[in-house]
């Protein structure tokens, strides 16, 4: 037997002697261990979503019933104060382990062999269709203690489970999906129903509708998907969506309505949680024009990729208004959408975003679209993604606005003299004169011209301070076009001409 202890380094000192002892591994982890054994934790509620090992004992340091009973209901195995007697809990941890050991291979066999395994195999067989022997089948179905064969499939889908289960571990996943199931158990006839799970949060339902109830099938399944609904609603904190396809009373044809129930689920889309959508009152619609959609999409790019995030969450909220409007398929909507993320994506990284933020988005947001189960979350998670979009553009944009004025500013301090022109130093940049001459204002805190002038009024000044040159050469050499419009520049900045400010730097010497 292994026990793992999770930054317990005083249990672990109570515990080293008893498990030398009782020839027990005993472990101080750093990382919470991800195989089968025994973890003993401290009170820490932010471990929950990263413990894995389906015993779990929480040790507490004082005891707080609140703490105990929030624990239990995340699943661990128990809770002991610091001060329990551990060399009766390893002693009773060892004995439960010994006979787990024992009855491992049994209950191994058990199940191999067992009833709900003879069912799961019929059921994952006729759903996918791959049972084709109609004497088979039969066969099958009593040796699975069936009273009749199924022939109509309903998918119940428990709601928000992406949601409910982010930042959540397997064994809690398993809990849920526990949950849900015993409650359809309870509801079904053990010997008249077929129960698989079809998908990580979907359960398919294989039922024998009545002969009698033929005509009204559609009826009758709806019933019963409606008191299944009620019942989970009742005994779990979880709402369930059910899609329900048609009566195929060969069973060989049963996974058409296996098929349907995914269709007629899809359309949940559509609708609020804890729906019955049955595949007869689905309408099958064209798709919506995709030109109509690329429109849609044009105008939510036209204003995020000027950073205008109020524009865009306007524009999204019309985009979902016309598809909720429209008659669209869902899975088709959802292809389109991964098509319009792409779109979105090359108009980010055209518009200055970077490439290496943008690709990990759009693969993440890809993944995210077939998860979303409502428009209301895709909506949602549109806007948080082109909120991101916004914020990688603008910060890459800042980092080319600061190297554009560096170069410009580069460019001045070393050709003060030549005819420089905002139209010349915008095409050498490749941005326009307006938004260089913004760009430039907002980083200097000056005007392109009069930064210009400064900067030639500041090199004439270290000539003046010489005697080698006349104030014609000067003026020449700082990229004045005359020696008089010079000295009218320089009086107007500095309040006299060259000639007194050379006269009274002498003079000062």
């Amino acid at each position: 037997m292994e026990l793992n202890l999770y930054h317990l380094p005083s249990l672990y000192t109570k515990m080293l002697p008893i498990s030398m002892e009782k020839n027990i591994r005993l472990r101080e982890v750093d990382l919470l261990p991800q195989k089968e054994g025994i973890l003993f934790i401290p009170n820490d509620k932010q471990l929950v979503s990263s413990i894995s090992v389906a015993k779990t004992i929480v040790v507490m340091d004082e005891y707080c019933e609140q703490d105990v009973i929030w624990w239990f209901h995340q699943g661990v195995e128990r809770c002991y104060m610091m001060d329990h007697c551990w060399e009766l809990e390893v002693t009773k941890l060892q004995y439960e382990e010994e006979k787990k050991k024992k009855n491992a291979y049994r209950i191994a066999l058990q199940e191999k062999f067992s009833v709900r395994a003879m069912k799961e195999s019929l059921a994952y067989d006729l759903i996918h269709g791959r049972a084709k022997n109609i004497r088979e089948i039969w066969e099958r179905s009593k040796l699975a203690q069936l009273t009749a064969l199924p022939n109509t499939v309903l998918l119940v889908s428990i709601d928000h489970f992406n949601r409910l289960a982010k930042n959540k571990g397997i064994y809690w996943k398993n809990n849920l999906r526990k949950e849900v199931l015993y409650v359809i158990r309870a509801q079904l006839p053990f010997h008249a129903s077929l129960i698989v799970l079809a998908h990580e949060h979907q359960f398919a339902i294989l039922l024998p509708l009545p002969m009698e109830e033929e005509e009204n099938s559609r009826e009758y399944a709806m019933k019963q998907a409606v008191i299944l609904q009620k019942a989970i609603a009742k005994e779990t904190p979880y709402t369930v969506t059910i899609g329900i396809g048609n009566r195929y009373d060969d069973p060989r044809n049963i996974h058409e309505s296996f098929k349907e129930s995914e269709y007629a689920h899809s359309y949940s889309l559509f609708t609020d949680e804890n729906m019955v959508i049955h595949i007869q009152d689905v309408e099958y619609y064209e798709t919506v024009s995709y030109d109509e959609l690329k429109t849609k999409v044009h105008d939510i790019i036209s204003v995020f990729v000027h950073g205008d995030m109020d524009g865009a969450k306007q524009a999204c909220t019309a985009l979902f208004l016309y598809v909720k409007e429209s008659k669209v398929e869902p899975l088709i909507f959802r292809l389109q959408m991964i098509e319009m993320l792409s779109t979105i994506s090359e108009a980010a990284i055209q518009h200055g975003a970077n490439p290496k933020q943008i690709m990990p988005l759009q693969i993440k947001y890809a993944k995210k679209m077939y998860e979303m189960e409502t428009l209301r979350e895709l909506e949602e998670m549109m806007i948080k993604m082109l909120t991101q979009y916004i914020a990688s553009i603008r910060e890459t944009n800042n980092e080319m606005t600061l190297r554009s004025v560096q170069i410009v500013l580069q460019y001045m301090e070393e050709h003060y003299a030549s005819d420089i022109s905002l139209d010349m130093l915008a095409n050498m940049v490749e941005l326009s004169p307006n938004y260089l001459s913004h760009l430039f204002k907002q980083t200097t805190g000056s005007s392109f011209v009069d930064y210009l002038t400064e900067l030639r009024l500041k090199k004439s000044k270290e000539l003046l301070r010489e005697l080698h040159f006349t104030i014609y050469e000067i003026a020449e050499k700082v990229g004045f076009s005359s020696s008089q419009y010079f000295s009218r520049v320089f009086k107007q900045v500095e309040g006299m001409t060259p000639t007194t400010y050379r006269n009274n730097v002498l003079r000062g010497r």
